[in-house]
C-alpha cells in the first residue's frame, strides 16, 4: 500500500491544473515493514528539490529540509553519527499511481570539506562541509 495524503491542497490550480499533494509535514510514512522505525517522517519545511527517473515506474524526488543545527529530531548516519539539523530526504513515487511508495534520508554517509567522513557533529562546524 502506498502513501498519498488525504489533506486537501493548499494551492489552487489555475487553468484545469490540479495540484494534488503527496503528504504534508508532520505526517508519517508508512514504509509496510513490520518494523515502525523504518517509517519515515519528513522533518521541518521542505525547500529545494530535484526529482529524476530512478527506474521505469518510479520518480525520485529530492528534498532538501533547511533546519538550524539543533531542530529536528535526531537522525543516524552509518557509522552511528547521530545528528539533528538540516538534511536530504527521497520520496520514490510510482510514476502511475503518483503515490509515495517508499521515502527516507538520503544518504548514509556525510564527507567533509577536507575529505574525511564525518562521525561527530564537530566534524561539520568552522567551515567543516
Amino acid at each position: 500500500m502506498a502513501f498519498d495524503t488525504p489533506e486537501p491542497s493548499q494551492v489552487n490550480g489555475l487553468n484545469e491544473y490540479i495540484v494534488d499533494p503527496l503528504f504534508t509535514i508532520g505526517e508519517t510514512i508508512d514504509q509496510e515493514t513490520p518494523e515502525p522505525e523504518d517509517d519515515y517522517t519528513p522533518p521541518g519545511i521542505p525547500d529545494g528539490m530535484g526529482a529524476f527517473a530512478l527506474d521505469e515506474d518510479t520518480v525520485r524526488l529530492l528534498v532538501n529540509h533547511e533546519l538550524n543545527a539543533e531542530d529536528g529530531y535526531a537522525y543516524t548516519l552509518a557509522n552511528g553519527t547521530e545528528l539533528t539539523g538540516a538534511r536530504v530526504s527521497y520520496f520514490d513515487i510510482d510514476s502511475e499511481t503518483r503515490e509515495i511508495e517508499e521515502a527516507g534520508l538520503a544518504y548514509d554517509t556525510i564527507i567533509n570539506r577536507q575529505g574525511e567522513v564525518v562521525d561527530e557533529a564537530s566534524d561539520l562546524e568552522n567551515m567543516g562541509i
